[in-house]
């Protein structure tokens, strides 16, 4: 079956979706991660790449894995600095030395198994890759209390019965000082910018500099009207889409105090939390969200 495993996620691609199909799928995947062979596991990053990422344009130019791993390979010069003689821990570290976020740094550090330089449409992306974990209710009860696979890629197929194998990607760093409708960027933002101009995966993005939309555009206020509440005087032009998730889920930056933007919270077509969060803490707070793990 090895010889094949790229053959059969293609046959298994052609097919309808269904729950079997699916199922099929996620086994084959994770065998190709955790594959010896390059071209195979080169297959499966190419899958996991976010839906908003890649087409016939996208390549991998290197994967940097454990310093143990064969398949584990020196980076090319790239906007983040990341070195031929850098460890996947050392380059981790050097990437996230801009900007304070100590429980998201060391997630990153406990749960990313390779990161993966990726040009798509002639830009540079850093992707991570790193185990989605299913939620509990999802997981068998006899396996719950049992200690769960190393954050390896060569453990892959370990992983079946707990979560797969995905990745979100960083933009590159960016000295932007201001978003692209003209507002002067918050400082702590613009130190987020050095690390990455923007986050993505399948199902949630952080906006870049060019993606911070006037909260009354997005809602076709014009004039802006007042969204923050009986209590709460806030404009819609006073807010910046910053974070979206799910089906109507957006956190924002409130913008009415140029030294602190903080981060509020929308929903269902109105804020839902007004009192905001400084965007330090509010990005260590998206740790679990981001690398995909369920919160204790």
């Amino acid at each position: 079956m090895k010889d094949s495993l790229i053959a059969e996620l293609d046959r298994l691609d052609a097919l309808p979706w269904s729950n079997e199909t699916y199922a099929k799928k996620r086994e084959v995947l994770l065998r190709l991660f955790g594959s010896s062979a390059r071209d195979e596991v080169r297959r499966a990053l190419i899958d996991a790449l976010p839906m908003q990422v890649g087409g016939h344009d996208v390549q991998i130019r290197a994967v940097l894995f454990d310093e143990h791993d064969p398949l584990s390979e020196k980076f090319p010069d790239n906007p983040w600095g990341i070195r031929p003689h850098h460890s996947l821990v050392e380059a981790i570290d050097h990437v996230w030395d801009f900007f304070d976020v100590p429980a998201l740094t060391t997630g990153l550090l406990e749960r990313v198994m390779g990161l993966v330089l990726i040009e798509d449409r002639d830009e540079l992306l850093l992707g991570y890759l790193h185990v989605h974990e299913l939620d509990d209710y999802q997981v068998d009860s006899e396996l719950l209390d049992k200690p769960k696979p190393p954050h390896d890629r060569r453990h892959a197929v370990d992983w079946i019965p707990y979560g797969d194998i995905t990745m979100f990607v960083g933009h590159a760093p960016s000295e932007a000082t201001e978003s692209k409708y003209g507002h002067k960027l918050y400082e702590p933002l613009r130190r987020f910018y050095r690390v990455h101009a923007g986050l993505q995966d399948g199902m949630w993005h952080l906006s870049g500099p060019d993606g911070l939309l006037p909260w009354n555009q997005m809602l076709d206020h014009d004039p802006p009207k007042n969204v923050g509440g009986e209590d709460e005087e806030i404009r819609s032009d006073q807010l910046l889409s910053l974070f979206g998730y799910g089906d109507d889920r957006t956190d924002l930056f409130d913008i009415r105090d140029p030294d602190e933007w903080l981060v509020v919270q929308w929903g269902e077509g109105h804020l839902y939390d007004t009192r905001g969060t400084p965007f330090g803490e509010w990005l260590e707070e998206q740790t679990s969200l981001i690398l995909h793990y369920p919160d204790a």
